[in-house]
């Protein structure tokens, strides 16, 4: 989703969040990726249930262990675990109540993007194929201690924000060819 089209998206996928702090600042971290994928909805959603289980077909990168820790998955109340660096880093995400059937937020529980909001968009297009939205919005926390707080400016400037580009990059390409090889939507296009 190119930078000028961010705005109109934010306000599509979540339009009772507003994403301004004082005086209107933008948050700082912010990324929208959309892929085009040619399965059925039920597919997709298939997919998007094994994100916190250890069989996830996409997703595995070797330093960062993702697994569900309570509840059901793509359910209210579920929560998924993140352990980034064998514990170094570590945070939680919860699924919040759903406000439109094919979207899926998670609220970020601790961690450097505590209180963001980490959202699943899925989308049925004609001739079978679907539209995945991944949304990734937070602002850096600041630490509540000196300790805490020169930590966190530390990884602002550290961390690499294109790593998540990176990731999610790769895991949405793994994602698309396993969600086409499941469906058995056909490759005839109709001119």
């Amino acid at each position: 989703v190119s930078r000028d089209d961010l705005s109109a998206r934010r306000s599509e996928l979540l339009p009772e969040f507003t994403w301004s702090g004082p005086g209107g600042r933008l948050p700082e971290f912010e990324c929208i990726f959309s892929i085009r994928i040619r399965a059925r909805l039920e597919t997709v959603r298939g997919l998007l249930a094994q994100f916190g289980e250890s069989s996830r077909p996409y997703l595995n990168p070797l330093w960062v262990k993702i697994y569900r820790t309570r509840g059901e998955p793509l359910q209210e109340g579920s929560v998924i675990e993140y352990r980034i660096f064998w514990g170094l880093i570590s945070f939680s995400i919860e699924q919040q109540p759903s406000i439109r059937e094919n979207l899926i937020v998670y609220k970020v529980k601790g961690g450097f993007a505590d209180g963001g909001l980490f959202c699943f968009e899925m989308k049925a297009l004609p001739a079978g194929f679907s539209m995945l939205t991944i949304y990734l919005v937070f602002d850096y926390a600041r630490g509540r201690t000196k300790t805490g707080r020169v930590f966190a400016w530390l990884f602002k400037r550290l961390f690499p924000e294109f790593i998540h580009d990176v990731l999610w990059n790769h895991a949405f390409c793994q994602f698309k060819q396993i969600a086409e090889l499941r469906d058995t939507v056909s490759w005839e296009v109709n001119i």
